[in-house]
């Protein structure tokens, strides 16, 4: 419908799958927006880690900002003076072969790359993630898909129009696979 003007509300990283947020009107694309910047939308993520987190759950809360990376690659990098405060709480939902990982993460903001650059900063890897590898190189492991194991799964959003609205999208098949 050519009168429908479609308002991107929440992006996801380029190779990131599950879900975005599009509203359908200004009225909605409006209400949405704030609620994503007073952060009151609850945002989960599904992601297959190489590596072991500290704990089975708790929260990373650095700064993180524009910068070079190893190898002189831009990327966002922890910047403790310049840096804007990213939050994300996990929870490792199971792990497998003693350094495979898969957990649940909920970013709390929602800087660029904050859950990739999270996870780096623990010493995990997102599995197939090409830009924050440790030593520049992405884990290679049989059995596992050479894509990125980063899901937006589920948005939770309170009080939209008088409900609580849920959305939630099923991993893909790449994804289940490597599980």
């Amino acid at each position: 419908d050519k009168s429908v003007k479609y308002k991107l509300v929440h992006r996801i990283d380029k190779d990131t799958s599950g879900i975005l947020c599009i509203a359908k009107n200004a009225k909605a694309a409006n209400i949405l927006t704030k609620k994503f910047q007073d952060r009151t939308v609850s945002k989960q993520y599904i992601s297959l880690i190489n590596g072991v987190l500290p704990n089975n759950h708790g929260t990373i809360d650095l700064v993180i900002n524009k910068g070079t990376g190893k190898y002189g690659r831009e990327q966002m990098v922890i910047d403790q003076q310049n840096g804007q405060s990213a939050i994300t709480h996990y929870k490792v939902i199971e792990q497998a072969r003693k350094e495979i990982s898969l957990v649940m993460l909920k970013p709390v903001t929602g800087r660029k790359h904050q859950l990739r650059v999270h996870m780096l900063s623990q010493e995990c890897q997102i599995i197939g993630d090409r830009k924050y590898c440790a030593n520049n190189e992405p884990t290679a492991i049989n059995d596992f898909a050479d894509k990125l194991h980063l899901h937006a799964y589920q948005i939770i959003i309170d009080d939209f129009f008088g409900k609580t609205v849920r959305i939630a999208a099923p991993l893909p098949e790449y994804f289940l696979d490597s599980l």
